[in-house]
């Protein structure tokens, strides 16, 4: 199954706002403004990767990394940057 960048980036923004919630303890009102403006700050990042997909796809094949590898990174930078914000926290 194929998805477009869009919907990649639309899925990941998903989830950051989901992991913010859940890293802040959120179950009520209380965190979701401080975990809203962690997830604003994620977003702005994955839209300038999104913006920038196609170059860092192709200066990382010039590389040698294969499409899997670097979606493994991407994974990857989104896992260390929610991490970090776990530990400002």
């Amino acid at each position: 199954m194929r998805i477009t960048n869009k919907e990649y980036i639309d899925l990941i923004n998903d989830r950051t706002k989901l992991r913010a919630l859940e890293a802040a303890g959120v179950d009520n009102w209380e965190g979701y403004e401080i975990a809203m403006e962690y997830s604003a700050f994620i977003n702005d990042m994955n839209d300038f990767i999104g913006d920038n997909w196609e170059a860092f796809q192709d200066k990382m094949a010039l590389l040698g990394f294969t499409d899997e590898q670097v979606d493994e990174l991407s994974e990857e930078l989104t896992e260390f940057l929610f991490n970090t914000g776990e530990q400002i926290k």
